[in-house]
């Protein structure tokens, strides 16, 4: 038997796997879009995109083709083993222009079918950039979790354009749990 092709089918394999990346407990959602682990597809895959990147070689992009980014789906109870009392929302945005428009919606629903949103809040990633166009831009955002919310409810987050066709780039998103 030869050993050497067993070698690099390991080495190989090793290569799949996301990137390690020291994970604070607090971190419910740390991602640079190199691996879409979470982010489902949709049938979305013009928002993943190789144009431009805050950091790797991806990110997520709306415009004027593209409505919605990739979903980020989760039980808000895999994420983190207590209810966090307030979510901070971290990511590194590019708006191409003033004619750009796009929000960054968090929601948190309720599994049961046709349920309202315990959580719906759209960070408006124009205004949160300041004029800054042309660039990589850091932006957050803190939400308050109401206390009906429970481990069973749905956690999920995306971009979304709401006007104007320039693009507007996402990547190096975190979301964590503030107690």
């Amino acid at each position: 038997m030869k050993k050497l092709p067993w070698a690099l089918l390991v080495l190989s394999l090793a290569g799949c796997g996301e990137k390690a990346s020291p994970k604070n407990h607090d971190t419910l959602i740390s991602n640079d879009f190199e691996s879409l682990e979470g982010w489902v597809n949709d049938l979305n895959t013009t928002s993943l995109t190789r144009e431009k990147a805050h950091s790797g070689q991806y990110s997520l992009k709306v415009d004027g083709t593209t409505e919605y980014g990739r979903t980020y789906t989760n039980q808000l109870g895999k994420m983190h083993d207590t209810r966090p009392k307030k979510l901070k929302i971290n990511a590194w945005v590019f708006v191409s222009g003033a004619q750009a428009g796009a929000k960054l919606v968090t929601v948190i629903t309720d599994p049961a079918p046709d349920a309202k949103p315990a959580v719906w809040d759209g960070l408006d990633v124009v205004a949160a950039v300041k004029g800054q166009y042309g660039k990589w831009v850091e932006i957050s955002n803190e939400l308050t979790v109401p206390e009906s919310v429970t481990p069973t409810n749905k956690f999920q987050m995306y971009l979304w354009r709401t006007g104007g066709s320039a693009p507007v780039y996402l990547d190096d998103l975190t979301v964590t749990a503030v107690e």
